[in-house]
């Protein structure tokens, strides 16, 4: 698995092939020459892993500043340590006007060593094993040079691994306070706010390892594309408000002097007006949520489509909630001796009511997801997922939630799968705009819980005994084995049973449990909304899991050699949230 550094977002010039640069807007912009983002982004590297999307995702965010908010933008691309210090210095060089702001930005691979208790930012050609760490840049050491340059209005992204490493309290500090929103008085507000001095910073994790394509960046991309609002205008406390939600969870903070009242902003270009009515109305009817439709009437209350919009809304309101099934709470012991060491110990869990899906999501009602919010997913990005090419498990290019575990066009009526932990978190915001509702991954208390059919804490869904015809579920059986050859035992299939079912089955295909929940175990792993982490000792009332962690939590078994013992109820699973695989789907859940 290759980990990628969280990253500190500085625009800046690079040498001559290593660097791309965005060329000043022609747009009227508010704060001509005022505004700069340098950015050092690192995908190849001399001695460590190489990573595919630091450059690439810099380049993203330089252009929507460039071309939203007129910053002049340069991004360094894989840059050595001496140009890294190079470049800040000619930044360093520079005239800046009083209000000015420099907005800088590290992507790439990160260390820390426990020796010194310190982070660090690794440039190209740094040593992959350096106890000297002379050709690692040290995040607080760099903190403190950035600190002084001549600039009033920094604002430092890191986006690498163990980033918020220079203060080791910045994974606890809370969140900086929202300002007010600015109406008339935004030209006022604006000059207002850059009279103080600002030092602000945003790191992807604290001392925590980050992957390769950041969720960090894309939280950050949505809070710039969200053009700021009535008045056009983002401060920091907003895009922050974006970017945690990211995960692993970020943190922000002030560094070096950093004055009360200080800011950070992102002022869109005056020329730039990204909807008419228009085409408010029209995104609107195409995503067709309550959010989206409360959206436009927001901007255009008398507008021409606000009757229609409203009309939108209330029929939205009236739609069933779905297969929704209310799991009335109580209390279980959760975990098992049976199975490994993750499963230990098991301990006292009370939980409130929660409705559940009676089924997994299919592939006909992600396909309405997808068309319509336009949302692309993990596997989709990254041209490929997991599954089994015939020989082996390995990743096979171009499979995706519209492919079978075959790689075959995906039946309507089946599970979806070849989604991510991302892909599934997406899936349920959509739904709740869509109708209203706040719907959500399960616990995975929630699950365990009613997978096993509540206090009585059944082996399998079905109960204690082995499957039988369709008191069972679509599992590692006869029918799998007879299809991929596996290695046939007790231990790693369901001897003599036979569901039907070589590969995923149709959501349904066999009796529910006790509280009317389909495929609970086999058919697909699902995911649950929480970070992987060791079990407590002690009772608990409505956990949700630990606050941040490197893998989410997948529960149930899949009809991809999932035996017995993966089977179980209490068998628990663990992958990074941007995997994809041909035997992982999951369930809505909604708090009542």
């Amino acid at each position: 698995m290759i980990f990628r550094n969280q990253t500190i977002l500085i625009s800046c010039s690079l040498f001559l092939a290593t660097l791309c640069s965005f060329k000043p807007s022609t747009s009227t912009h508010f704060r001509p020459n005022k505004d700069f983002a340098l950015f050092f982004a690192v995908n190849n590297y001399d001695s460590w892993d190489k990573l595919k999307n630091p450059v690439s995702e810099a380049e993203a965010i330089a252009k929507e500043l460039h071309d939203l908010y007129g910053f002049d933008t340069l991004v360094v691309r894989n840059p050595t340590k001496a140009q890294i210090q190079s470049k800040i210095e000619a930044y360093r060089a520079r005239t800046y006007a009083k209000d000015a702001q420099l907005f800088i930005y590290f992507t790439g691979h990160g260390e820390y060593l426990e020796s010194t208790k310190e982070g660090f930012f690794i440039p190209k050609e740094a040593k992959r094993d350096d106890d000297s760490q002379d050709s690692y840049l040290s995040y607080l050491r760099l903190q403190r040079w950035i600190e002084t340059l001549p600039c009033n209005h920094i604002l430092l992204c890191i986006d690498a691994c163990f980033s918020g490493t220079f203060d080791e309290d910045i994974a606890m500090k809370g969140d900086i306070g929202v300002r007010p929103g600015a109406g008339d008085w935004r030209e006022q507000y604006i000059r207002q706010t850059l009279e103080y001095k600002s030092r602000l910073f945003m790191a992807s994790g604290g001392k925590v390892r980050t992957p390769d394509k950041s969720d960090f960046a894309r939280q950050l991309l949505a809070g710039l594309r969200s053009f700021g609002g009535d008045d056009k205008l983002i401060s920091f406390p907003e895009l922050w408000g974006y970017v945690k939600r990211a995960a692993p969870k970020p943190c922000a903070a002030t560094f070096g002097d950093h004055a009360a009242g200080g800011d950070f902003l992102f002022v869109l270009q005056n020329d730039q007006n990204p909807n008419t009515e228009l085409d408010d109305w029209n995104t609107a009817k195409r995503l067709n949520t309550i959010v989206a439709y409360e959206n436009y009437l927001k901007k255009h209350p008398q507008g021409d489509f606000a009757e229609a919009a409203t009309a939108k809304m209330e029929a939205l309101r009236n739609v069933k909630p779905d297969n929704m099934v209310l799991i009335p709470g109580g209390t279980f012991e959760m975990g098992s001796e049976d199975g490994l060491k993750m499963e230990n110990p098991i301990h006292r869990v009370t939980l409130s009511d929660f409705y559940f899906s009676k089924y997994e999501v299919t592939v006909a009602e992600f396909r309405a997801f997808v068309e319509a919010s336009g949302y692309q997913t993990d596997a989709e990005k990254e041209g490929k997922s997991w599954g089994y090419n015939g020989k082996e498990l390995c990743d096979i290019e171009g499979r995706n939630w519209r492919h079978d575990p075959e790689g075959n066009l995906a039946q309507d009526n089946h599970p979806v799968i070849n989604v991510s932990w991302n892909d599934a978190t997406e899936y349920c915001k959509w739904l709740s705009q869509r109708t209203g509702l706040k719907y959500r991954l399960p616990t995975e208390a929630e699950w365990e819980y009613a997978a096993g059919n509540g206090a009585r804490h059944t082996k399998y869904s079905w109960g204690n005994s082995t499957p039988s015809g369709k008191r069972g579920g679509n599992v590692a059986d006869e029918a799998g084995d007879a299809h991929f050859n596996w290695r046939k035992s007790d231990a790693n299939i369901f001897v003599s049973y036979n569901d039907g079912f070589a590969t995923t089955a149709p959501i349904g295909s066999y009796d529910s449990n006790n509280f009317g929940l389909f495929d609970m175990t086999g058919n697909v792993w699902e995911w649950c909304n929480d970070w992987y982490g060791d079990y407590p000792s002690e009772s608990q009332n409505n956990p949700v899991g630990p606050s941040t962690g490197f893998f989410r939590v997948a529960r149930g078994g899949g009809w991809w050699f999932s035996g017995p013992k993966d089977c179980r109820v209490a068998s628990r699973g663990r992958n990074s949230p941007g995997y994809c695989y041909f035997s992982m789907g999951f369930r809505p859940a909604r708090t009542k």
